[in-house]
């Protein structure tokens, strides 16, 4: 007798009289039912606001510390590459905790979501005391090898200290926000990323200068301002996943189920931090080749690389978005709406991708106009914004790919499609493009480079598809088996 197959939309396995029983918290799984195209939407809207608040929590702290002089000017600069990789192993604990829970929530087990929110906190306190630690211990020898000179060195070591002490507080939440985001929720960590933003902005003018009852601290105000707003986005973090979502559960914690869940957030953790690291990696990488232009040129790709982060954040955004959505449906083995999800983020990377590449080239040279009158500049950032734009389509497609890698528990591939992007196709692109073409060769290897980059991701994905999206998941009692 054939066998049926099942109708579209139906799970990837149907239920039998030896299945699992319903779980108990099945309708945490929001993302598995309903519209897929709502879901992204609702997903990636929030995420837009909550990146943009990020960028400007840091260019606050940029604008209030111009003002102290170039001294506190350049050790921000100094900081900025330690802060950043801080920032990618929070990102990368983020990813992995965001992949293991969205399945668990997907499946339906209950407390198997409790354990794993619960311990991927624990671990990211412990990994984050480590560096903590570490990094006080190693600031001036750090600096020192990253070029710092004594008087900048003097200013990098007020900054810091006080930064690596308040360090947790800058990855525990996202973590936690993570697993929020995870249940499917992504407007909660959105408006604590935009709270910690608006406090961080109130609070550095105070402690910088001096304002009222504040002391003047100078540099170091400015990272006493940005713990304050990080204890806040903690505080509001926590407290949601402790008396709404009620997934901090330590009681019946052994050494076996810690670990074992510190392994699966780590098997997704680890690479996703390698490909977040690639990106300060490549942007020094490019500014090494611009800055044999002269500084000017160097000026100008600063401008338009913040011009271009405030466009590319939506494309960032949707990555993000995606994530949960593939997470909880792998784990109901909805595979069908894993495709769905993923084909609709690559049409709106091609659309989003298309219309920047129309619209910038107009109003990129006015934008960088605001930032920096001078000719020259203004001139470099426009031709950036002219050419690097036809490569975003490309970019977006790598981002969401990477993200359905991470969401399905498939980390090494996200790895590599996040490497193969940057060290295998966008620096040869922009070294050739330099050495034949010039500058202009240079920004039109970027383009080239990300258009070869979505193609290749594209056709790698479709490959992987056919090799891992049609593999069925554990039955949520295996995965429960594991953890308990």
């Amino acid at each position: 007798m054939a066998t049926q197959k099942p109708p579209p939309g139906a799970p990837a396995t149907p239920p039998t009289e030896n299945a699992p029983p319903p779980a108990n918290n099945a309708d945490a799984a929001l993302l598995t039912e309903g519209p897929v195209r709502v879901h992204l939407v609702a997903m990636t809207v929030p995420m837009i606001w909550g990146i943009l608040s990020i960028i400007l929590f840091n260019a606050v702290d940029v604008f209030f510390i111009a003002k102290l002089g170039t001294e506190p000017l350049a050790a921000i600069a100094f900081c900025y590459p330690v802060i950043l990789t801080v920032g990618a192993l929070g990102i990368g604990l983020g990813v992995g905790t965001a992949s293991v829970v969205s399945r668990a929530v997907g499946e339906g087990d209950n407390d198997t979501i409790c354990r794993l929110s619960t311990h991927a906190l624990s671990l990211s306190l412990v990994i984050v005391t480590a560096v903590t630690i570490v990094g006080l211990l190693t600031i001036r020898p750090l600096f020192t090898a990253l070029g710092a000179g004594p008087e900048a060195l003097v200013e990098i070591e007020k900054f810091m200290r006080i930064w690596y002490l308040g360090s947790p507080l800058l990855v525990v939440p996202m973590i936690a926000n993570s697993i929020i985001r995870a249940r499917g929720d992504a407007k909660f960590p959105s408006y604590v990323m935009i709270a910690a933003a608006a406090v961080n902005a109130i609070l550095d003018p105070l402690f910088i200068f001096g304002l009222g009852p504040f002391p003047r601290l100078e540099i170091e105000g400015a990272a006493v301002a940005s713990v304050i707003a990080r204890a806040f986005a903690l505080f509001a973090s926590i407290a949601i996943l402790v008396f709404r979502e009620r997934l901090i559960r330590f009681s019946g914690a052994t050494w076996a189920t810690v670990l074992a869940a510190w392994k699966s957030v780590l098997k997704i953790a680890g690479p996703a931090a390698l490909a977040q690291m690639l990106n300060p990696i490549l942007t020094a990488v490019l500014t090494a080749f611009v800055a044999q232009y002269g500084a000017a040129a160097v000026a100008g790709y600063g401008v338009a690389g913040r011009i271009e982060s405030i466009f590319l954040t939506v494309l960032f955004a949707v990555s993000m978005g995606l994530s949960p959505i593939v997470g909880q449906n792998w784990g109901r083995q909805r595979i069908d709406r894993v495709k769905e999800a993923t084909a609709l983020a690559f049409m709106f990377c091609l659309a989003y991708g298309a219309l920047l590449a129309v619209v910038l080239p107009f109003i990129g040279g006015p934008m960088a106009s605001i930032f920096d009158p001078s000719t020259e500049v203004v001139a470099t950032a426009a031709l950036y914004l002219s050419l690097a734009p036809l490569g975003y389509a490309g970019h977006g497609i790598a981002l969401a790919a990477a993200s359905s890698f991470n969401g399905s528990g498939k980390p090494l591939h996200a790895t590599i499609v996040a490497a193969g992007r940057a060290l295998m196709l966008v620096i040869p692109c922009t070294a050739l493009g330099s050495y034949f073409f010039g500058m202009t060769g240079l920004f039109a290897g970027v383009a080239l480079g990300n258009m070869a980059a979505g193609l290749s991701t594209y056709l790698y994905f479709r490959q992987r598809c056919n090799l891992h999206l049609r593999a069925v998941p554990q039955p949520a009692t295996a995965m429960a088996e594991h953890y308990h």
